[in-house]
């Protein structure tokens, strides 16, 4: 049983839609939106869909904005996440939640759909097949993609939209993952699926399936440089150069709700799914940077370029994988297609961002600010944090390292910098007093400015109030 209320919300929703269709074609022969005694009509209540995720941050709001955008605001997508999605197999219990009608739609990865009787999504994730974001892009915009969707029928959803995710590596955890040996008897984190699990044990790897990896127990996984920051995992290598699969993603419909929809409703839906797969795409590439930028100025692991030796190797190991999935038919002439696809694509390389020195150089020098006790609370300083008698702070950039002092207070604190366009990334070595924490490290957007420098705290990460209450004024001379 679902929520209180939720198993009545397809009902009401199919009323809405009705009722939208009929006002939609008064609108169309009437003009104007008021009726022949000039009265005006109340406006139309948008249809409210809810969108089961387990996290908001995935492909599930570019479809929403999509959605709205092209239904005029007709259609308006509400995104909710459970707790229960926090458990393994939280993808197989949101499709039977749409399937009853317990929510209107679900964003579930393309992996889930094999457990649950439904093979033609395997030729997505076939390994090392779809090894770029240009060429996922390219499948899903192809005429390849709407008979995927329409496969799902049989699981008792409607398919809606099919989404481009993140590209999974070998992340190795406790022990490094890069040629084929580093797998033998090692263990690997994975989702439940046929694909993910046969292919690491065809690398000699055992399996286990995980939410969240702990080096007691894991000794890698397949992960993408954006899951390894937001999940805080400090590794020893991420594999450069070898793609193991994407994460496809899809959105699926209760059937019920989905007739209930006029048909040009319906239709905006799917055009909205297709619509949403470059701006996905786009954002991607720009979380992989920012995540890639993070790996390598925290040393979360340490990117590695996999010789073409043991790439060949890796694709020998898992030659059996590809008989296993092809003795379908459907599936072997998809991996012909994608094959096909992939001329003058090539796999992603990822590489550290090169410091920027000749920016630097703006950094360099000492500065000072004024501080008040009141400011610093308003920056989200805790009020232990800001000693009775402090009135500014001076710090000073020069050749990678940085020192702080508090006026008006005896605090000091010395560590490195580095930078990277314009974020830099200040890490702590020694404090003349506690609580200090050497090795803690904060990254901030900065800029100067007619000898005024401004650090901002960047959002999702942690930031010193000391630093970002007040601009720093240059200290002449220096």
């Amino acid at each position: 049983m679902g929520p209180p209320g939720r198993q009545g919300v397809v009902r009401r929703h199919a009323a809405l839609a009705v009722a939208a269709t009929i006002t939609l074609a008064a609108t169309a022969c009437g003009g104007s939106g008021s009726d022949k005694a000039g009265s005006r009509r109340a406006p139309i209540e948008p249809i409210v869909l809810t969108l089961a995720v387990h996290d908001a941050g995935w492909a599930a709001a570019e479809f929403a904005d999509e959605v709205e955008e092209r239904s005029g605001g007709s259609i308006e997508i509400r995104l909710e996440t459970d707790p229960a999605m926090d458990t393994i197999g939280w993808e197989r219990r949101t499709v039977a939640d749409v399937r009853a009608g317990r929510v209107e739609l679900g964003f579930v990865g393309a992996r889930v759909w094999d457990t649950l009787g439904v093979k033609v999504f395997q030729a997505l994730l076939a390994p090392f097949l779809v090894d770029s974001l240009v060429l996922e892009r390219r499948v899903l915009e192809s005429p390849l993609a709407a008979p995927l969707l329409e496969r799902v029928e049989p699981a008792g959803v409607v398919g809606v939209a099919l989404l481009p995710g993140p590209l999974r590596r070998p992340f190795g955890h406790s022990q490094r993952l890069i040629g084929p040996t580093d797998y033998a008897g090692r263990t690997i984190g994975v989702v439940p699926g046929e694909v993910e699990t046969p292919t690491f044990r065809a690398l000699g790897a055992r399996t286990r399936p995980y939410l969240s990896l702990h080096p007691s127990f894991f000794d890698g996984a397949a992960l993408d440089p954006s899951t390894i920051v937001e999940s805080g995992y400090q590794g020893r290598t991420l594999a450069a150069n070898v793609v193991l699969w994407p994460r496809v993603e899809t959105v699926v419909m209760n059937r019920r709700a989905f007739e209930a929809l006029t048909s040009t409703l319906q239709k905006t839906l799917l055009e909205a799914g297709r619509a949403a797969v470059g701006p996905r795409t786009a954002r991607l590439g720009r979380s992989e940077d920012e995540a890639v930028r993070a790996i390598c100025t925290r040393n979360l692991a340490s990117l590695v370029t996999v010789s073409p030796d043991d790439v060949k190797a890796l694709r020998v190991a898992v030659r059996s994988i590809y008989s296993q999935l092809e003795r379908d038919a459907g599936t072997r002439e998809l991996i012909a297609d994608i094959g096909s696809l992939r001329a003058g694509s090539r796999s992603e390389l990822l590489r550290c961002p090169t410091p920027e020195t000749s920016r630097a150089s703006e950094l360099e020098g000492r500065w000072r600010s004024t501080l008040s006790r009141a400011e610093l609370l308003g920056a989200g300083a805790e009020p232990r944090e800001v000693p009775s008698g402090l009135s500014g702070l001076e710090i000073e950039f020069e050749d990678g390292r940085w020192s702080a002092h508090a006026l008006g207070k005896r605090r000091d604190w010395t560590g490195t910098y580095t930078v990277y366009g314009d974020v830099v990334r200040l890490t702590i070595e020694a404090c003349s007093h506690n609580p200090c924490t050497p090795g803690a490290a904060a990254e901030y957007s900065w800029s100067v400015y007619r000898d005024v420098l401004s650090l901002t705290g960047l959002p999702g990460r942690s930031a010193w109030p000391l630093l970002t209450a007040e601009p720093f004024s240059r200290v002449q001379g220096s």
